[in-house]
Formats: structure tokens, sequence, C-alpha cells
């Protein structure tokens, strides 16, 4: 009898533990969610650079709708997501969306190569990320990773896999409406 009581007790300790593990994952990781990539977009200091090599300020695009894309050349869905992005960025151009393309501190070789077997990109802003600290600060745990912000910088989606042009398109709507 007395075993089946330290059994009963070790249980109820591992539940307890696990309902705090997952009350201290919601207020400590989703929440701190949007805050830790505002400040990371934000930050002047974060080593993201052109595809020459040449730093860039998020903060440039802080009035622009933004739709960020963390993506890598490996991810099966970049290559189909970022021409989804493409066709968005010009259909929007003339509505204050930009889109910027983040890679996740991939070669710059292997970046232009992958780039060269897809059609012309030229409605994306690619960046690099050249510490992978996008993806950490997103809580990414898939790819892609594609945030939506309005025009005041709220982030307005989040999502963690790839999106279809239908889905970007609605996001970005949404985005819209809340700058206005």
């Amino acid at each position: 009898m007395e075993r089946k009581h330290i059994y009963i007790v070790c249980a109820l300790i591992l539940v307890l533990a696990l309902l705090l593990a997952a009350v201290l994952y919601i207020r400590f990781v989703k929440n701190a969610e949007p805050s830790a990539i505002d400040t990371l977009l934000e930050a002047s200091s974060v080593a993201f650079v052109d595809p020459l090599g040449n730093p860039v300020n998020l903060a440039t695009y802080d009035e622009s709708v933004r739709i960020i894309n963390s993506w890598a050349t490996w991810s099966p869905f970049s290559p189909e997501e970022l021409v989804a992005l493409n066709t968005l960025a010009g259909e929007y151009k003339d509505r204050g969306v930009v889109v910027l393309a983040i890679n996740r501190n991939e070669p710059p070789e292997r970046i232009e190569a992958f780039l060269n077997t897809l059609p012309p990109l030229p409605n994306i802003t690619f960046i690099r990320d050249t510490a992978d600290l996008l993806y950490a600060a997103s809580a990414g745990y898939t790819m892609p990773e594609t945030l939506f912000y309005s025009s005041d910088g709220e982030l307005i989606f989040h999502k963690h896999g790839a999106l279809t042009i239908d889905e970007l398109r609605t996001q970005t709507e949404s985005a819209l409406t809340t700058s206005e």
C-alpha cells in the first residue's frame, strides 16, 4: 500500500511540474515573442546586411507595412513562398507594403546560387541575418517563418510554416486595415 502512495505522489509532482512548465512557457516565451522581435527589429547594431554586405537597419522600414520572411536555401518551402512573396510585393508596392526576405545566415555564394534557380524577384528586399537572430527572436521552430507588421509596428500575424498567396493577401489586408 505504501508503494502505491509513493507512485501517486510522484505522479502528482510530475503533473504539477508539467503544469508549471506550461504556465512558464506561455508567460515568458509565447507572450514575450512580439517584444523580443520588436526589440530586435528596432536595434540598429544587429548584423543585418544586404546582398553586397552593406549594413541594413530594419528601422528604415518602420512606417511601412512589413512582411518579414525568415527563409533558408535548404527549406523545401522557400522557393515557392519567395515567388509568392514577390508577387504579393508587386501587387501591394503602391500601398506602402514592403517584403523583407531575411536569410538565416547562409554563405552569400549559396544564397546567390539558390536565387539564380528562381525567376527574378525584383519586388523583395533581400537581407542576410549574419547571426541568425531573427529566427531565434521569433521563437522559430519551422521554416519558413513569416511575420506581418502594421505601419504602427504592431505584430499582426506570425505564421510558422509556409503560406499560400491567398493567405499572404489576407494577412496583408489585415495589416493594412490595422494601419489605417
